[in-house]
């Protein structure tokens, strides 16, 4: 009795943990969303008014002058904006598998009976558990060679590859526990089900 009471303490508490976690990474994406829109106008306005002051060279237009020290072009932006599109999405992989949110197609298993249907949803999750398993592993090993070799990307901004190897075996190792928490739930659902069913036969 006290040894399953604590494993079931265990079990909530990292339950909760990775609920804190999902949505940690959901409100992450959310100000990344923000950044890059702030970051994307910013630098249209910027490059609008040097060619429109380009344009109007001679003509003495102080106000646009000044203006345009405000918005200066930056010419690192493209590359932040492609950076934190892959950052959301490795992200909100896993936050989005959390809220059942991703396309699926269920004409099949809209089809089935309740118990089959247990059956399709645990084999599924199992499934994406095992994937995003192996997807981890490797990209750990990727992510330890980046690492350890410090390969540099030189573009407009020299960042070192690890800096954002990082992300896909942090999203696929999340996917993976949240896969893993669904085969757990789905599997007592499917034992609850069939209990019932017994003591009504």
């Amino acid at each position: 009795m006290p040894k399953k009471f604590f494993e079931n303490i265990i079990m909530k508490t990292t339950s909760r943990f990775l609920d804190w976690l999902l949505e940690l990474c959901g409100i992450l994406s959310g100000v990344l969303i923000i950044l890059i829109t702030f970051g994307i106008t910013y630098n249209v306005i910027g490059r609008k008014i040097f060619q429109f002051k380009r344009d109007m060279e001679g003509f003495g237009y102080w106000m646009l002058d000044t203006i345009s020290y405000l918005f200066v072009p930056l010419p690192w932006m493209t590359e932040v904006v492609e950076y934190f599109l892959l950052s959301i999405t490795c992200l909100t992989g896993a936050w989005v598998l959390k809220h059942s949110a991703h396309v699926s197609v269920d004409l099949l298993i809209a089809s089935l009976s309740p118990a089959r249907r247990r059956v399709a949803d645990l084999t599924a999750n199992m499934l994406g558990t095992i994937i995003c398993g192996i997807v981890f592993y490797y990209a750990m090993i990727a992510f330890k060679d980046s690492f350890q070799s410090g390969a540099t990307e030189y573009a407009e901004l020299p960042i070192k590859e690890w800096w954002y190897f990082w992300l896909v075996p942090f999203s696929t190792g999340l996917m993976c526990l949240e896969f893993g928490r669904r085969v757990v739930r789905t599997n007592g659902a499917r034992f609850e089900a069939g209990e019932a069913e017994r003591e009504a036969g």
